[in-house]
């Protein structure tokens, strides 16, 4: 089974992870890396594929979504990104009574206001002030992947059913925000 990452790695290390699951724990077969590397890595591999699934279930379910920050290369456990026409403040507000996100930075999740590295990044500020910063780790479940991105789609959806400005775009109508 070929596992695809989204970070810099070698064509030798592409190689050895891409025949994890055949070594069976026989560490002669590759005496350059370490069982334990291997474990990060298949770990890694885990992580990136409940923030792509994590990632697909929103971009598919929902208008007006953009990804913060390069697709690839990417950290296999984060995801950022803006909704369109909806208040940030309450996006952020609704969403963490159900689950834990922040709304910028790890180094600054306890500031209010948009983001200063998505300012940095050219992120226009009305989507940066809607934008919200989603963490999975190793203790990330499948489970709990299905269970957030239900809970954003419907704070999402509810929302923009109270915004002005997504009437106003569901209508043909110019919206400047």
């Amino acid at each position: 089974m070929a596992i695809q990452f989204e970070i810099p790695v070698s064509q030798a290390t592409l190689s050895i992870v891409s025949r994890i699951d055949r070594f069976r724990g026989d560490w002669t077969a590759n005496p350059g890396v370490s069982p334990e590397r291997l474990e990060r890595m298949r770990e890694a591999a885990r992580i990136q594929s409940l923030r792509d699934d994590l990632k697909a279930r929103l971009l598919d379910a929902i208008e007006e979504v953009r990804l913060n920050g390069a697709a690839s290369p990417r950290h296999p456990g984060n995801l950022n990104l803006s909704f369109g026409y909806v208040d940030g403040a309450r996006l952020l507000l609704d969403l963490c009574e159900r689950v834990s996100v922040s709304s910028g930075s790890a180094c600054s999740s306890a500031e209010a206001g948009p983001s200063y590295v998505l300012e940095a990044m050219g992120v226009p500020k009305d989507w940066s002030a809607a934008s919200i910063r989603f963490g999975v780790g190793r203790h990330t479940t499948a489970a709990e992947v299905e269970s957030v991105a239900g809970a954003v789609i419907e704070t999402v959806e509810h929302l923009r059913e109270r915004s002005p400005l997504w009437a106003r775009r569901a209508s043909g109508k110019p919206v400047d925000w």
